[in-house]
């Protein structure tokens, strides 16, 4: 599948504790999405989903990382019009 095919290349790309963070992210963010309309509340859940996942794959999350910037992009999305989507 496309999510398998994304997460392998992201962990096998990954460097340092922010790669691995970032595949946690993508993990979480892909298994939002089911089909090829993308709604804002799929998208607002995406990045919820993402930001839960990448913050629960850290021992220690620490203020100032990675982490920040999922959680602070997370907060923009759900400012988003909720009757919108995006078509592929």
């Amino acid at each position: 599948t496309l999510r398998h095919e994304v997460l392998e290349g992201a962990l096998t790309m990954a460097a340092g504790n922010a790669g691995i963070i970032t595949t946690s992210f993508l993990g979480g963010f892909l298994d939002s999405f089911t089909d090829d309309v993308i709604t804002t509340p799929m998208l607002i859940q995406a990045f919820s989903h993402g930001s839960s996942q990448a913050y629960a794959s850290v021992q220690e999350p620490k203020t100032g990382t990675i982490l920040d910037v999922m959680n602070f992009t997370a907060e923009k999305v759900r400012a988003l019009p909720k009757d919108s989507s995006i078509r592929s």
